[in-house]
């Protein structure tokens, strides 16, 4: 019987470990911000398929005091207070980011971004870079990614608790429609288990013997 417990138990703990959870995406278009839970205000929360967390608005201007999240129809951004800011993430008036931190370690699959334009063509035909966010994983250790495509992917096995999206440049302009991460399974969970069904074996066997 202890070897029946402990061969399930440890199929469980292969089967947490293995397998991948299928990918939430939090979506942050129309006029109340879609997932959030409310916008114009410093921060914000989610809670959308199991997926938790908050957003936080900051600028370089008034040392983000006065920053908000905006809604648009197809994201949401940030107004950070200055006279007649661009209510997307910009870089004309101050540099504005937002940052997502989730209530547990998610693996971050990628960020799409609206009202962005990579590159945009000018009248006698030269091409001019318009639109660039700046994308940072927290905790990696590393200082961050610029990217002109409207999807950043993260690349695979990208765990962390949260990533910030910036922009730097005066003509970076643009607003995140959504965010797709998936849970990361919780082996610890099996191994409790694992101890636990063994524990109720003993004890089932020690009384056997008695």
């Amino acid at each position: 019987m202890l070897r029946r417990l402990l061969a399930i138990a440890s199929a469980v703990a292969c089967i947490a470990t293995t397998s991948n959870a299928t990918p939430v995406t939090l979506d942050f278009t129309g006029t109340r911000g879609g997932d959030l839970d409310r916008v114009g205000t410093r921060a914000a929360t989610f809670d959308e398929g199991g997926i938790s967390g908050s957003v936080w608005s900051g600028s370089t201007v008034y040392g983000g005091l006065f920053s908000t999240i905006t809604a648009h129809r197809n994201g949401i951004g940030v107004d950070n207070g200055s006279y007649n800011d661009n209510s997307r993430i910009d870089g004309s008036r101050g540099n504005d980011w937002l940052t997502f931190t989730f209530d547990s370690a998610v693996e971050l699959v990628s960020v799409t971004f609206a009202s962005f334009t990579a590159y945009r063509k000018g009248r006698l035909g030269w091409r001019r870079d318009d639109d660039d966010a700046w994308v940072n994983v927290h905790g990696d250790g590393q200082p961050g990614t610029f990217t002109d495509e409207r999807t950043f992917f993260f690349g695979d096995n990208t765990i962390a608790r949260g990533f910030s999206v910036a922009a730097f440049g005066a003509n970076d302009d643009f607003v995140v429609s959504s965010a797709t991460v998936a849970a990361v399974p919780l082996p610890s969970a099996a191994l409790l288990l694992m101890g636990g069904l063994a524990g109720f074996g003993l004890i089932r066997q020690r009384r056997r013997v008695a």
